[in-house]
């Protein structure tokens, strides 16, 4: 097995199922207390865990140092990452309202804020060497195929940037995340192709399995995600991430389709002429459809 060290984004978890050596007694006794009591458990100093499971607490970082965490307080920042995001599902959230009810009024000019807000973060979040590396594995597809894919609450999200990139790049194909037919459309992803995949939680396990095999075949895996974190992050060449706050119990998506509008853009400026072509056979192919109806 490959040595964790080398994984520094895999989660806890993914830690622990690719850790190959053998495990003391001490050791298994701090996994089996952190299995049990996690994210919690992990919150608190790494002294607690040493009283709960009868060992010293540089026993604790040095178990944790062997799954490949720079330190004990990565391992918290992980956790609490993983808190929020558990806090952030809409059955979490739709118990932390106010007893008092806003106005529409105050509605509407809160979710502008909270978006605009989003986008901003979104923005400082992300680095612009990414941005372009993404631009650039499209723009060099050549015969290859990109593949989007997003299912569950993303979804529209892979829909609506698979609908502005066909016409830009005729080998855009879109994998329906529930559909039957995945593991046909499967059976045609060579090693040279590439995966676009939004997943944004609560992560669809058809998702995290399809980035998997792309990786696993040597295919490119590219991803618009919520966080360092998620799943296909980890499996995922080049991320780009989002910010989802919302005054709903719903996560808020803008963020995620402006970043769709952005890509499209930076594609559409390096090739002009041939979105320009695409654009005008649909557009004769809708002349001729509405001839065809009369």
């Amino acid at each position: 097995m490959a040595i964790i060290r080398a994984c520094t984004q895999m989660n806890l978890f993914a830690r622990i199922d690719n850790y190959s050596r053998k495990l003391t007694s001490a050791d298994a006794r701090i996994l089996d207390y952190v299995k049990g009591s996690y994210p919690h458990g992990v919150l608190g100093p790494a002294r607690i865990i040493a009283e709960k499971v009868g060992v010293s607490t540089a026993t604790v970082i040095r178990f944790f140092d062997k799954l490949g965490y720079q330190s004990y307080a990565q391992l918290q920042d992980e956790a609490r990452s993983d808190v929020s995001a558990r806090l952030s599902s809409p059955l979490a959230r739709v118990h932390l309202t106010g007893p008092e009810v806003p106005s529409a009024a105050a509605i509407l000019k809160g979710t502008f804020a909270t978006d605009a807000s989003n986008l901003a973060r979104t923005y400082k979040s992300n680095r612009i060497a990414d941005f372009q590396k993404i631009i650039q594995t499209i723009l060099h597809l050549g015969d290859r195929t990109l593949y989007v894919m997003g299912a569950r609450n993303s979804a529209p999200v892979a829909q609506y940037l698979h609908a502005n990139l066909s016409a830009c790049v005729p080998s855009t194909v879109l994998l329906a995340g529930d559909d039957g037919t995945l593991g046909d459309e499967l059976a045609k992803v060579g090693a040279d192709d590439v995966l676009f995949v939004i997943s944004i939680r609560r992560y669809a396990h058809n998702t995290i399995q399809v980035a998997k095999y792309f990786k696993e075949i040597g295919a490119k895996v590219v991803c618009i995600t919520d966080g360092k974190n998620s799943p296909v992050a980890q499996r995922a060449e080049t991320c780009l991430f989002v910010d989802l706050n919302s005054l709903s119990p719903f996560d808020s998506f803008t963020a995620a389709f402006t970043l769709c509008n952005a890509i499209v853009g930076a594609v559409v400026a390096q090739r002009r002429k041939e979105v320009e072509k695409s654009l005008l056979r649909n557009q004769k192919v809708s002349d001729f459809l509405r001839v065809f109806e009369k």
